[in-house]
C-alpha cells in the first residue's frame, strides 16, 4: 500500500481505478486521510472527492 500521509496539503498526480473497472490519471490535493480513504480535492473534476487508497495504482507529486 502507498503511505499518502506525507502528500497531507499537497497536489498529487494519481492514477486510478473507479468502482466500474475504469482507469483515469487524476490532479487532486490531499486533505487528509481517515483508514483506507483519501478526501481530497480533484482539480481535474474541480470539486471534493473521496477515493479508496487500494484502488490507487501509481503516485507522483504534481508538478
Amino acid at each position: 500500500m502507498i503511505n499518502l500521509k506525507r502528500y497531507i496539503g499537497r497536489k498529487i498526480e494519481i492514477i486510478y481505478v473507479d468502482r466500474f473497472e475504469k482507469i483515469s490519471q487524476r490532479t487532486i490535493k490531499v486533505k487528509g486521510i481517515e483508514g483506507e480513504f483519501i478526501k481530497a480535492f480533484c482539480l481535474d473534476k474541480n470539486a471534493a472527492r473521496i477515493f479508496k487508497m487500494k484502488q490507487i495504482l501509481s503516485v507522483k507529486p504534481a508538478s
